[in-house]
């Protein structure tokens, strides 16, 4: 299979989704809470877990067939029913061997239950390990049949992908990801083919320390190579933005050599906002109030009130719907501002 990683979930996510869509047979590796809901049914985890019930249920159909198969024919005379453990004599067998092994109150009964526990207990861990081996040989040939793995470069080092050799890796958002990470499935994991795709004139890698990043830990491998002469493949089209947001990025970071490849009439205002230029695609709005800090980070409650304002009379306009509308904040204490406010006014708009 192909491996394709990137340093954040949110962008192995809209990896996974995209080949999900187009029809490869991809599996999401990763912890299921950093995982989106709706790509479940392609998690390893939830792949096993169905390979396990369709094992489990073929096994059952064979039993019940044999059962019935055994049914059907007759008893031999002399041999009594095994189930029941009753013998010719109407006693159940397994009474005799307890009266006589374990007569009641006799001379060493506890050391014996004691020695049935112990090998219980062996038994049953026996039997957890022999289940977690079974496991971890499921999910290995899960992996083996997919097309494409997604995984994040840090989980790529796992112990589940050492056997693995890759016909390709791909790292997206490599830009912004550290050298450290991006080097992880490079490494560990080995590739015949190696796709690097990133843009080093956005945003540099998140490094909190002063000091790593004096020290160069900021510096992504995207950055590394192309900086050391590497020339890379230049996408000279985009088709997310409006035309008029492109431009002051076309012009100052890519020489003007960036064109949009959609119209602006692909582009319009959304409607039920009370637009103050409809010839620029942006508008700003004074809230009044100034940020508060929360902790290490901030939030702005009236900001949050005047976008859930703003998104509400989107909504009531009836042109777009909640999944064609993006809320984004710097602050993490913002955003649970935000989240809050929209979940408690959203019902009422839909």
């Amino acid at each position: 299979p192909v491996l394709a990683t990137s340093d954040s979930n949110v962008a192995v996510d809209n990896i996974a989704e995209g080949l999900s869509r187009a029809g490869v047979r991809t599996v999401r590796l990763g912890r299921p809470e950093k995982t989106r809901e709706h790509l479940d049914e392609i998690a390893l985890d939830t792949l096993l877990a169905k390979k396990k019930a369709e094992v489990k249920a073929a096994a059952e159909a064979i039993a019940k067939k044999r059962e019935e198969e055994a049914g059907a024919q007759p008893k031999k005379e002399g041999v009594w029913d095994e189930v029941d453990g009753e013998a010719p004599g109407g006693e159940p067998e397994a009474a005799k061997v307890t009266n006589e092994e374990s007569p009641k109150g006799g001379k060493g009964s506890g050391k014996k239950g004691d020695r049935d526990a112990e090998n219980d207990m062996r038994k049953d861990h026996a039997e957890k390990i022999k289940q977690r081996q079974e496991d971890q040989r499921v999910r290995k040939e899960i992996l083996q049949g997919a097309e494409v793995i997604c995984v994040t470069t840090m989980t790529a080092g796992g112990d589940i992908l050492r056997d693995f050799n890759f016909q390709g890796v791909l790292i997206d958002e490599v830009a912004q990801a550290t050298e450290i990470s991006t080097i992880v499935p490079v490494v560990l994991r080995g590739t015949r083919q190696l796709v690097l795709v990133g843009d080093h004139c956005q945003l540099p890698p998140a490094v909190i320390s002063r000091e790593a990043e004096l020290r160069g830990l900021s510096l992504s491998l995207y950055q590394r190579l192309a900086k050391g002469g590497l020339e890379p493949c230049f996408l000279d089209t985009q088709y997310r933005s409006h035309p008029r947001l492109a431009e002051f990025s076309a012009k100052c970071f890519y020489q003007n050599s960036l064109r949009s490849g959609v119209p602006a009439s692909s582009r319009p205002l959304p409607t039920g906002v009370p637009w103050p230029n409809t010839k620029v695609p942006v508008a700003f709005f004074e809230v009044g109030a100034e940020e508060v800090l929360e902790g290490e980070s901030k939030s702005n409650p009236e900001e949050a009130r005047r976008v859930v304002s703003l998104v509400s009379q989107v909504l009531r306009a009836g042109e777009l719907g909640p999944e064609d509308i993006g809320v984004v904040t710097p602050y993490m204490a913002q955003v649970r501002v935000l989240r809050k406010a929209l979940r408690e006014r959203l019902p009422d708009d839909q």
